[in-house]
């Protein structure tokens, strides 16, 4: 975020911005001009996110293109004009204005005689990050707001692996993005746009496709119901699980590719909520499990039928038991270099599991984006698998970020294993807490909107990096990766408070271990009952919730 003159800056649009843009800022009030225009977008996380609307601190047609222009002009600085032609390619979700923001940041890069490959639907970023690693473009764009609710958007930005830009990388970008000019880009010739502006995506479905579901399953196929959510997931969700051999089943109304995401309240599939449809199907057709990704695909949530209906597993015990049943089902098979990895924030157990099996695991800062740095450095060894307590997970190198389709893919292939010993995954997640202890993870989210809210929040990580004196009562207190501050307690409980990149937001992550369920929701009670006043004293006053538990952290 960087500040400016909210005046100055609302009167420039209200001259310069195209006609619809200018009645809108005539209607804006003094408080809301300020709002819109004291600061711009924050280049973090691998790019900008926030609501759409007009203004600087809104994403529109205007922020996008001044993010695709001063990309476009940081390749141009740092690429010989021949390694230019090879292009960016493009892809977006299904939110109300994704596609036309796709086609404003197309028509931006090729603005600067730099070819665009634009994906012709919508595409799930695993497919986009899988199409880069195969593929030889400049970098990628997702259009993109992720989990977050229907009125957000976004610009995430890909290297040219495939993976999200870290913050040496997203640094250097960030100073071309914030200091281009949107209304100063001279657009092409029609003819000229022709030339450089192509459609793509066939070839590359079919190529994910072929990657990811080369294992069949020939023994106890499953029958899953699998959503998208209304998400860019639309077609290869399905068409990965029918491919390995699983029985399918849609949800109808959720299916059409609607940007207002109308059958959930947030389409966050670590929300419990976003199954209340799928729960219907599966309950009509005795399916095994039900599966739900995100607008851009990358994150999956699984429920699992037990007898108490479907039971949903959270992100952590995802990972840890995607990655027990990776390494039983290719022990003997493992390279002496092998690793997982895992983000600070996330639990304990994959690293147990993976310990276990003499395996080795990386620790990065919070963010995916971490876990794809680690696996394109060959020096680093043989990546297993990586993940994160938000749902992400990725297995293998394929993509260089988090894949929810393939998730799906072998959470399937993992319950059909189960299901010949008369298992469910729910059994095995057990079955791993019964080896290595229970652990229990929850995120609370923390909105700060607008400017009192920015600084609210600036003050809030400074009271807990410096005057905080011991009131949570932390054995040890230890900053990391530049804006994580990590709390450590007995008993094995630990804490993190993170400011989100993009967005108003502060998030704060429990992870607790305890003898069984009943004792781990007892350190949590305790732990949050410090916790949670102390950051609530921060909020804004107008707020009329103090806090948002559990709605999904950042990518």
């Amino acid at each position: 975020m960087y500040e400016m003159d909210y005046r100055a800056a609302w009167d420039r649009w209200r001259r310069k911005a195209d006609t619809a843009t200018r009645q809108e800022l005539e209607t804006l009030s003094e408080a809301q001009r300020e709002e819109r225009f004291y600061c711009g977008l924050a280049f973090g996380t691998g790019g900008i996110r926030g609501e759409t609307g007009v203004g600087s601190n809104r994403v529109n047609r205007y922020t996008i293109r001044q993010a695709a222009a001063g990309t476009a002009r940081w390749l141009q600085s740092t690429l010989p004009a021949e390694e230019l032609k090879k292009g960016v390619l493009i892809a977006f979700d299904t939110r109300t204005d994704s596609a036309a923001f796709a086609l404003e940041a197309a028509m931006s890069i090729c603005s600067f005689a730099i070819p665009a490959y634009l994906f012709d639907d919508p595409a799930p970023v695993p497919l986009l990050s899988f199409t880069l690693k195969r593929e030889d473009y400049l970098c990628g764009i997702a259009i993109t707001a992720s989990h977050n609710p229907s009125n957000h958007n976004g610009f995430k930005l890909y290297n040219r692996q495939g993976g999200q830009l870290v913050p040496t990388e997203a640094a250097k970008i960030a100073l071309y993005i914030k200091n281009t000019d949107p209304f100063a880009i001279a657009p092409h010739s029609e003819s000229k746009i022709k030339q450089l502006l192509h459609f793509t995506g066939k070839a590359e479905n079919a190529a994910y496709l072929s990657a990811i579901t080369r294992l069949k399953v020939k023994d106890s196929p499953l029958t899953v119901v699998a959503t998208p959510l209304h998400g860019a997931a639309k077609r290869l969700l399905p068409a990965a699980l029918k491919g390995t051999g699983h029985h399918v089943l849609s949800v109808p109304a959720q299916e059409i590719c609607d940007g207002t995401f109308a059958t959930v309240t947030t389409p966050n599939p670590e929300d419990p909520a976003v199954f209340a449809w799928a729960e219907k199907v599966g309950y009509e057709n005795h399916a095994d499990l039900l599966f739900a990704t995100d607008p851009d695909g990358d994150r999956c949530g699984v429920a699992v039928k037990d007898h108490h209906g479907y039971t949903p597993l959270s992100g952590n015990e995802v990972g840890a038991l995607l990655i027990d049943y990776l390494l039983r089902r290719d022990a003997g098979h493992l390279p002496a270099d092998a690793y997982i990895v895992k983000t600070v924030v996330s639990g304990d157990l994959g690293v147990k599991v993976a310990a276990h099996h003499n395996v080795a695991t990386r620790i990065t800062p919070t963010g995916f984006k971490y876990i794809g740095e680690a696996l394109l450095k060959k020096e680093n060894g043989t990546f297993l698998a990586g993940y994160e307590e938000s749902g992400g997970f990725l297995a293998g190198s394929h993509a260089a970020d988090k894949d929810g389709i393939f998730t799906a893919v072998l959470l399937a292939e993992a319950a059909a294993f189960y299901k010949k010993r008369n298992m469910t995954l729910l059994n095995a997640v057990n079955a791993l807490y019964a080896v290595y202890g229970y652990e229990k993870s929850e995120t609370e989210t923390f909105l700060f909107p607008g400017k009192d809210g920015a600084q609210r929040k600036a003050a809030c990580l400074r009271f807990f990096e410096e005057q905080e004196q011991n009131q949570t009562g932390a054995d040890r207190r230890e900053k990391v990766a530049g804006d994580t501050l990590l709390f450590y307690f007995g008993e094995g409980i630990r804490t993190a408070l993170r400011p989100s990149g993009t967005e108003p937001k502060l998030k704060l992550y429990f992870t607790v271990s305890g003898d069984d369920e009943k004792d781990a929701d007892a350190k949590l009670a305790r732990i949050k009952d410090r916790f949670l006043p102390l950051i609530a004293a921060f909020l804004p006053k107008n707020s009329n919730v103090p806090y948002s538990a559990n709605n999904g952290v950042e990518r």
